[in-house]
């Protein structure tokens, strides 16, 4: 082999490498070090918030009337009872509210989720067009109730703009 021809493998392998530790070495090692200082800032501002709120609550009388409300909100979000037919009226009226109509509203199974929690999936189907639906998921995150919006198909419905929306609506509640 002749010198040129060994210079030029020996360039060759060390662009390799050089390649090789750039994408296997270097660039995981800069994705974990963004992860890292993302987190770190999130930890930040966790503890400035904590701090603020102790600072906030140094009178002890508005301390306890701030915890009372918080959990007045908390037993609204997730309350001792399902309490299934109140959510299901709420909803037919948040629907019917925005004009969507209301094709169909079938609770499942109750399902243990934790020690002392129940959860009730509601598979609900809606129909109404784009700014009606839109409204609808608006209404439905103002909802005081904690719940969750595990699916949600939405097509449109025959040659119209009416959208159908299929939705898996679950609410929770404490099982004391």
């Amino acid at each position: 082999m002749k010198a040129e021809e060994r210079l030029k493998l020996i360039t060759a392998a060390g662009v390799l490498i050089l390649g090789a530790f750039y994408f296997f070495v270097h660039l995981p090692l800069q994705d974990k070090c963004r992860a890292n200082e993302a987190q770190a800032s999130q930890l930040r501002e966790e503890r400035i918030a904590v701090q603020n709120f102790q600072n906030a609550h140094l009178n002890q009388e508005e301390y306890r009337q701030e915890l009372a409300e918080r959990l007045e909100r908390a037993d609204k979000a997730l309350p001792s009872h399902l309490g299934q037919g109140e959510f299901l009226s709420r909803l037919q009226a948040d629907a019917l509210g925005t004009g969507l109509q209301l094709e169909e509203a079938l609770p499942r199974e109750r399902q243990a989720v934790e020690e002392h929690c129940v959860a009730l999936p509601v598979q609900f189907k809606v129909a109404g067009d784009y700014f009606q639906l839109l409204d609808f998921l608006q209404r439905l995150r103002g909802e005081e109730r904690f719940y969750q919006l595990r699916q949600m198909k939405v097509k449109v419905k025959g040659k119209g703009s009416v959208l159908e929306a299929e939705m898996l609506i679950v609410m929770f509640a404490e099982d004391i």
